[in-house]
């Protein structure tokens, strides 16, 4: 895990719940996902992008006490974005 943390250094991968650096947990309203930084990230400039993508960010997230991230939102819609990012993220690699 060593090279996971330094690649991103602004997220606390030793607070609970943060089991591998390669997944982010988001809480969306009520509900958990956890997402692979990957598909947050494949779209450069989005919102996830500038969220996650390592050293390069504009506005590092504030993780909740277990260590996942809020998003007000949705999670039927959330849902339907992370399926379309994933598969955008699938056509870029």
């Amino acid at each position: 895990m060593d090279a996971p943390l330094s690649t991103y250094p602004l997220i606390d991968f030793s607070k609970p719940g943060v089991l591998d650096p390669s997944l982010v947990g988001l809480r969306v309203g009520s509900k958990l996902f956890h997402v692979t930084r990957a598909t947050l990230c494949a779209q450069k400039g989005s919102m996830f992008f500038n969220l996650f993508a390592g050293s390069e960010h504009k506005h590092p997230p504030n993780p909740l006490s277990d260590g996942t991230f809020f998003i007000d939102g949705n999670p039927e819609e959330f849902t339907e974005i992370i399926k379309y990012t994933a598969v955008l993220g699938s056509a870029l690699s």
